[in-house]
């Protein structure tokens, strides 16, 4: 067991994180009478850095 074994299940939690964050931005976006600009844009945040390292932890380590 390395010490790299757990990074591509990680990746795999923060594609599911991503997703998740997505959904609730879209809610979050359809429901404008409570809309904050600030909120969605730490959704987007969010969001691009969750897909991005998880999609490059799978890429390197699996």
């Amino acid at each position: 067991m390395g010490v790299f074994e757990f990074l591509p299940g990680f990746g795999i939690f923060l594609i599911i994180v991503g997703i998740i964050i997505g959904i609730w931005l879209i809610l979050h976006v359809e429901s404008a009478y409570e809309f904050s600009f600030r909120n969605a844009f730490i959704a987007i945040i969010a969001l691009s850095l969750c897909l991005g390292f998880g999609i490059e932890f799978l890429m390197i380590f699996y």
